[in-house]
């Protein structure tokens, strides 16, 4: 019997249909975070679950706790008939691992560390103490937790499972039978495929590391080629002795009675009159009926790899790009291995230069960088595009058809990195915004929205003739990263890419948004050895001059310069430059900086001019005498100012930090209306006055005569509504449900105040009622108890959840400010039943009246 409690409410007669899954990743038998969900359909037409969703549900099947689950994405509406999903805690590891270990770390270390990151348990009682002591040297944190214990995992042998408890668990990988398919005739079936005998574990990083353990009687069982934990050619033999041997047959589309406890990894046997199998679960999911049993649908299917047919398992899709630097301090050289892969194509260059020629201080590095073609980890589909622009084109230019491609929970709190290609030739200035990038925009439950874009602007000023190159000319792959906010997120934009800028030809291609702090997808290469660094410095100083203009223009050149053997090549070039301009109209001063040849113009530009100063590209700050700031904006354009005083002033925008005194303070917008603040306290005016609402200082006001909130529709008018003045609640608001009331929040308690309106012209439908009062009265349990919060004694009185028992409308559900709920008499549901009930009993009485002739008198019969 399926069952689904949470805080001690059981909820199980509001699910109209309930299902289950979980699943092992295609082809896996080890190495798995295996998450379960519970697919529900709720019935939500008594609101119950508009107010619960943030729960743990905890679930039974036949008394037995299968886990404690929660809803991760909420309805976006909530309507009578739900879908939710709920999901066991290994959602939870999702999340990037941000390690603050200090390396080398253990094993042990790092699952601690995950455990505290994610919130839960993680028990490893059944990894082998050798394995959690390993010494570990890396962390990735573009990679989940969820990915990390995938290897650690594998390297045991294990599997994870959050078990009832929501506490996750290594389970490892069983041979052995563990249930036998129930018998019910006319109910199994299924398909077999193969009998599949693994014999062999092999292990391939890609770039010539292959270890193996096992034979070639039967099939291969290939480990994760990005496994990083598994290093030497012991860890590979005990992985093989507990995987070695597993034999099954492998099978698909089984329907049969639900295995009460059963889960993927495990082996069941099946067997009849003339055939006996051994099946393992792969993938399970469960619909549940509460009836004889529920029906459990499986897949067994693992695809069978013989030796002498392998001849490479990287698929024909693959491109992969890898570099491995490998230092040996006992023959004193250093090897960098290259290998490029694209299909069954491979090719491996091998460097190795002696310790000699380079410095000591890389002599014990070893690192793995990797590169994947563009698109791939894209959380945006669709992104093998380009846009381009010609010089014919004098308008903006976009392309928005790229859709988002996962679950919008994953967007929240989440770092992103936004990378493209872009190429402009010959750039121009003109009316547009001078640049070029991609965008998308995030939008969130509390109704904000966010773009988060990225963009190359075209430079403000053309220093060609300085640095014999072109600012205008640009071809890149660029990137930034952000940080998604951390709150539930509602939709997500098409990925949009966009041209605002005028060139001979513009073009923007293969745009990519993925997790993490740093792109994938593009160039990557080995950083650099050097023993020698030098520094070239050019400054030099032109000073022109015309009739109508006088410039003035510094310019510093820094290089920085690598050399290797005697070999010289640029690594860094910084040019900064500063510009005076004084023209009949007006004084320019400008400030640049550019790292690279062909990087960023930054620019801070200051103008005199007829109208005003203007600043542009950075911030202003005024000193006073001993060197503090008391006036300064930021480049974003925050405004601060010191001890602000103003003297016959007016005030637009934020003021913050500062002190307006005065007898009378008045603010006024240009509609009229207006706030007053005086000593007898603060007046908002509707336009032209028409209309306030008051709050009195306590010189105004008699406390307990009335209240210091006051509305009026004018000065003179002689109806002033005021409004409650309470003491002890901080809350109220008018509830509508199938009885109207105004709850109450009370310090740490809430209330309810039932409304009883009976008025004719409200209603509609009037029949006279079918209730049975006397049955629904009978039902009604009379209790003596005393009261936990003053301990007062009540000789007779109510228990609601009972009274909740024989009608739902008979309690008002008030929910508490710790989120949980107490239940109150209605009573405006329950005298109605009462006075009927009366009726009957009055209705019996003038019968059986009747039936003596009327002659029952003080409780005999004449």
């Amino acid at each position: 019997m399926f069952k689904i409690i949470s805080n001690g409410v059981d909820y199980t007669d509001y699910m109209l249909s309930v299902s289950s899954s979980i699943t092992f990743s295609d082809n896996t038998v080890t190495g798995n975070v295996a998450s379960k969900q519970f697919d529900l359909s709720v019935d939500n037409s008594e609101r119950i679950f508009n107010s619960i969703l943030n729960q743990e549900f905890i679930i039974f099947d036949d008394d037995t706790q299968i886990g404690v689950f929660k809803v991760y994405e909420k309805p976006e509406r909530m309507t009578n008939d739900l879908e939710l999903t709920l999901y066991d805690n290994v959602v939870l590891t999702n999340v990037a691992y941000n390690s603050v270990l200090a390396y080398p770390s253990t094993i042990k270390e790092q699952l601690d560390e995950m455990s505290g990151i994610i919130g839960v348990s993680i028990d490893y009682s059944n990894v082998l103490k050798s394995v959690l002591n390993l010494s570990v040297n890396w962390w990735d944190n573009t990679l989940s937790i969820r990915e990390h214990m995938m290897y650690i995992a594998e390297l045991t042998a294990c599997n994870v499972f959050a078990d009832a408890t929501g506490k996750l668990i290594f389970q490892p990988l069983s041979k052995e039978k563990k249930y036998d398919l129930p018998e019910v005739e006319g109910v199994e079936q299924f398909t077999t495929v193969e009998q599949f005998t693994i014999s062999k574990v092999r292990y391939d990083n890609g770039v010539g590391t292959v270890f193996e353990y096992g034979n070639d009687t039967g099939s291969i069982y290939y480990l994760d080629t990005d496994n990083s934990y598994i290093e030497k050619q012991e860890q590979v033999e005990a992985i093989g002795k507990a995987i070695c041997g597993l034999s099954i047959m492998t099978m698909e589309d089984l329907v049969a009675p639900e295995i009460v406890g059963a889960n993927v990894g495990d082996i069941i046997k099946y067997y009849d009159d003339e055939d006996t199998y051994h099946f393992m679960l792969m993938s399970i999911d469960i619909d549940y009926y509460n009836a004889e049993y529920n029906v459990m649908s499986a897949e067994g299917k693992l695809e069978t790899q013989a030796v002498e047919a392998v001849t490479n398992h990287v698929t024909p899709e693959t491109k992969i790009k890898k570099v491995e630097t490998r230092v040996d301090n006992a023959e004193g050289k250093i090897n960098i291995i290259s290998q490029e892969v694209e299909g069954n194509k491979s090719s491996i260059s091998n460097l190795e230069v002696g310790l000699n020629n380079i410095k000591s201080e890389v002599s014990n590095s070893i690192q793995n960088i990797y590169k994947f073609e563009a698109g791939s980890n894209n959380i945006f589909s669709n992104c093998y595009k380009l846009l381009s622009k010609t010089s014919e084109e004098k308008q903006y230019k976009s392309l928005n058809d790229m859709p988002y491609d996962i679950n919008i929970a994953e967007m929240r709190n989440k770092d992103i990195c936004i990378s493209a290609n872009i190429f402009v030739e010959n750039g121009v200035m003109s009316d547009l915004n001078r640049c070029i990038g991609v965008e998308f925009e995030v939008g969130y439950a509390d109704g904000t929205k966010k773009k988060y874009s990225l963009c190359w602007y075209l430079g403000s000023f053309d220093l060609q003739y300085l640095i014999q190159t072109s600012t205008v000319d640009h071809d890149e792959r660029i990137w930034i990263h952000f940080k998604t906010e951390d709150k539930e997120v509602t939709s997500v934009s098409n990925l949009k890419m966009f041209i605002d800028l005028n060139a001979d030809r513009a073009m923007i291609s293969n745009p990519k948004v993925e997790f993490g702090t740093y792109p994938t997808g593009f160039e990557y290469d080995l950083a650099y050895v050097r023993d020698n660094i030098q520094t070239i410095e050019e400054n030099y100083t032109l000073i022109s001059q015309e009739v109508s203009d006088l410039s003035l223009k510094s310019v510093s050149q820094e290089r920085e310069i690598t050399t290797i053997k005697g070999e010289m090549s640029e690594v860094t070039t910084r040019l900064q430059n500063t510009e005076i301009k004084l023209q009949p109209t007006n004084i320019l001063l400008a400030v640049n900086e550019q790292i690279g040849a062909n990087g960023q113009l930054y620019t801070t530009k200051f103008v005199l001019d007829k109208s005003g100063v203007h600043i542009s590209g950075g911030g202003l700050d005024i000193k006073n005498n001993d060197g503090d700031k008391v006036f300064y904006a930021d480049k974003k354009g925050n405004l601060t100012i010191e001890n602000l005083t103003a003297k016959n002033g007016t005030f637009s925008g934020t003021i913050s930090g500062s002190t307006i005194s005065a007898t009378t303070f008045i603010y006024q917008n240009n509609n009229k209306s207006s706030i007053k603040i005086n000593d007898y306290g603060l007046r908002l005016y509707g336009p032209s006055g028409n209309g306030f609402i008051g709050m009195k200082t306590s010189q105004g006001f008699a406390l307990g005569v009335e209240s210091p909130i006051v509305y009026a529709q004018s000065e003179s008018s002689d109806e002033v509504w005021n409004a409650v003045f309470s003491q002890g609640f901080n809350m109220m608001k008018l509830i509508y449900d199938s009885t109207r009331y105004i709850q109450f929040q009370c310090l740490d308690k809430a209330y309810g105040i039932s409304i009883w309106a009976s008025d004719r012209t409200l209603k509609t439908n009037i029949y006279p009622s079918m209730t049975k009062g006397i049955e629904a009265i009978k039902k009604i349990s009379h209790k003596s108890f005393n009261w936990i919060e003053n301990g007062k004694y009540v000789d007779c009185g109510y228990i609601a959840q009972e009274l909740m028992m024989i009608s739902k409308d008979f309690v008002i559900p008030i929910k508490q400010p710790n989120g949980n709920v107490l239940y109150q008499i209605n009573e405006t549901a329950l005298i109605p039943v009462i006075t009927k009930a009366l009726q009957e009993v009055i209705q019996e009485v003038e019968v059986l009246k009747s039936r003596v002739g009327g002659q029952y008198q003080y409780g005999t019969y004449n």
